[in-house]
Parts: structure tokens; sequence; C-alpha cells
């Protein structure tokens, strides 16, 4: 199912099916995304969106591992892509990202350093780049990584890396901190989200900002 919002699409569905018919024959300027982290992350989020999305026989709760959907996952982003990457990952998995991206054909620029909110407390991850070739500052970069988070964190790279008036993606765009920054920076938004009730609140924010 498909949403349009001016000139930005999203998508209800699940990014192992492909996003053909998201995409077309465009391909994304610039990529910012943020997938389940680890095995436990990926199983919570498959029983979660079984429940959010009206049981078993409206999405197919599918027995993934972890290294099979990176693998999947950065394919389709090489695929669907021909920009600056940046991927928000936990810590615990620097290896297995760096291993799946690098494997699909991304270009490794560096990693830093972050920080996001749970509950009341800040906790570690890591923010990825990949395919970037600029003479941007990396210690500027380094330093907006650990001081912002949330969407000030998404905007303030948009604003480093993303091409304007551009095209981007986000396959796995949850509650659509990627979009709000994409529109600020004059660009096409195209997102996907199995998620009906994350992707309501990317939807929600499109809408509000395109208005």
């Amino acid at each position: 199912m498909f949403t349009k919002i001016g000139n930005h699409v999203v998508k209800h569905g699940d990014i192992c099916d492909g996003i053909e018919d998201l995409m077309g024959v465009d391909q994304a300027d610039f990529i910012y995304t943020d997938p389940p982290w680890g095995q436990g992350t990926l199983s919570y989020w498959q029983t979660k969106n079984v429940k959010d999305n009206g049981g078993p026989d409206v999405v197919e709760k599918r027995p993934h591992k972890h290294l099979e959907f990176l693998a999947t996952f950065f394919n389709i982003l090489v695929k669907h892509g021909k920009g600056p990457v940046i991927v928000e990952y936990g810590q615990a998995w620097k290896e297995e990202i760096l291993s799946a991206a690098t494997q699909a054909g991304l270009s490794y620029n560096e990693t830093y350093r972050s920080f996001y909110k749970s509950g009341a407390y800040l906790r570690p991850m890591h923010i990825h780049f990949f395919n970037i070739h600029t003479d941007q500052d990396w210690q500027v970069v380094r330093e907006t990584c650990q001081h912002q988070r949330g969407q000030a964190l998404v905007s303030a790279l948009f604003e480093m890396f993303c091409p304007e008036n551009g095209i981007v993606l986000d396959p796995m765009c949850g509650m659509g901190f990627s979009a709000v920054a994409a529109v600020k920076r004059g660009c096409s938004f195209r997102g996907n989200e199995l998620n009906k009730t994350r992707l309501a609140k990317t939807i929600t924010k499109l809408k509000a900002l395109n208005g």
C-alpha cells in the first residue's frame, strides 16, 4: 500500500520483498536508515509487526536470521542507491555491519559513536558512513554524532551529506526522522516501513510539512 504526499511516497511493506515498486527506475541520491539491531531486536520487531498489523494472516512472520537479513538489506541499498549511505546501528554488531555492507559493494568511510534515548537513559550506538566522497571535516562529524541525538542528529547529518533537491530513501523509515530531514533539505522522500503504527507517524509528519 502506498501513500503519496506531494512529491513524497511511502510504502507499507516488508523490505525483504524488495522495493522496486517504490523506487521504479529511480535511484536514491542519499540513504539514511536504522534497521533492527541484532537477532533479538529483529525477532522482536517480527513479532510486534504481526501484532500491530493485524495478525499472521495480514503479515507473514518470517524466520529471518540476523546475518541473512543484513545481507539482503545491504544488497537492496546498493541496488537502489547511487550516493552516500548512513546507517544507525548498535555497537555490538559493528563487525557484522561492516562485513555485510562491504560484501554488498558499499565503500566504507567512518564509524562514530552516538547515543539514543531509552527511557530515562542515553544508550550508545554507532553511526556508519559509506560511499561518501567529500572534503567534509570528519572531526566536526564526530562531534556532531557525540553531542546531538534524535531528529537534531539526523537533520545535522543531512545538512552535511545529503545533496539538495535529490531523492532520499529510507527503506525502514520508522517514525519519520529521515522524512523530516529530507523535506527540510528540499528532497523527494521515499520510505518503506512494515509497522503500520510507526509508518502512520511518518505520514503525519510529511503531511504537516507538506501542508
